[in-house]
């Protein structure tokens, strides 16, 4: 009969919404792959949960702490933001021995397990005309960088050798950083640790704010166009750093090649009575170097005659 072939309200009804379902699936599915891409895309390697390390990268290790996932020797030479790129993990992983070179941040750390972190033997070159940062280390404990070189290109002012911030019981030894506009940089966490690096040639060397049990021991520090270092609001020991010849190019009321603002900091070993080396002193055994600060500036009352 004529009327069989068209629909009754209720046919038309479900043909109409399965229709619609239809067209609207596929604009959905490409946006939500597009979300899942442009989360992977802004660096060569990114990692954002314990899958990825073996399921996007097949990384060798079993993520234990005696065999942990490696990352190394590779070679990174990228527009993209970011070299490598790891956070939300709970797994061990070490960084090894790569080359990361073109991009605006080296290695970039964020919400990591304590104590599962390790950046090793790498070397990053960044020449960013704008900001760039070599490693920078957010919310994750217990981090160990040691024997990287991490090179800019100039002294810009929003460019970091190494940025650690809201990452208590860090450790950083046996670096070479150099040519950004701040060496190495680290606020607000505690229990920090800057020992044996070479910090030459940026703007600031050593900026540290708001940390609580700072110890920076045996850092050369040196041809650093302002401070060597500059302490704000921190607690800790300074002793046994040589610097040398910084404040190449100072700024009006910078005079010495320390700056200690505020917090309780001691520049001497409180056990040995021994201090820093500072090439502009000339030395005798009354000597005292006197830091610049605007409040109470502090003293290293025992500096060293010779270069440790």
């Amino acid at each position: 009969m004529l009327k069989d072939l068209f629909f009754t309200k209720a046919q038309f009804a479900i043909v109409l919404t399965l229709s619609l379902t239809a067209i609207v699936a596929v604009p959905v599915g490409l946006v939500v792959w597009g979300n899942i891409y442009s989360h992977y895309s802004v660096g060569d390697i990114v990692i954002r949960s314990n899958n990825d390390f073996t399921l996007r990268y097949n990384f060798p290790g079993q993520g234990t702490e005696l065999d942990p996932f490696r990352i190394e020797n590779l070679t990174i030479s990228s527009s993209k933001e970011y070299g490598i790129y790891i956070s939300d993990t709970t797994k061990y992983f070490i960084i090894n021995n790569c080359s990361i070179s073109g991009v605006s941040r080296g290695i970039y750390i964020y919400n990591i397990a304590d104590d599962t972190t390790k950046i090793e033997n790498n070397t990053i070159t960044l020449d960013g005309v704008t900001s760039y940062t070599g490693i920078e280390i957010n919310s994750t404990n217990n981090v160990t960088i040691v024997n990287n070189k991490i090179q800019g290109n100039n002294n810009e002012r929003t460019s970091y050798g190494l940025y650690v911030r809201y990452s208590d019981n860090f450790l950083t030894s046996k670096n070479n950083i150099s040519s950004f506009n701040v060496g190495i940089y680290c606020n607000n966490f505690a229990n920090l640790v800057i020992t044996q690096n070479n910090v030459f040639y940026n703007t600031i060397g050593i900026q540290v704010h708001s940390i609580t049990n700072i110890l920076v021991v045996y850092n050369n520090i040196m041809f650093n166009l302002e401070y060597g270092i500059y302490s704000e609001g921190t607690t800790g020991t300074f002793h046994h750093n040589n610097f040398f010849n910084n404040l190449l190019i100072p700024k009006i009321n910078q005079h010495k090649q320390a700056s200690d603002q505020g917090g309780s900091s001691t520049w001497y070993d409180i056990s040995t009575n021994h201090g820093n080396y500072w090439s502009d002193l000339s030395w005798t055994e009354e000597a005292v170097y006197v830091l610049d600060g605007y409040y109470n500036p502090k003293s290293d009352l025992y500096p060293l005659k010779y270069p440790v």
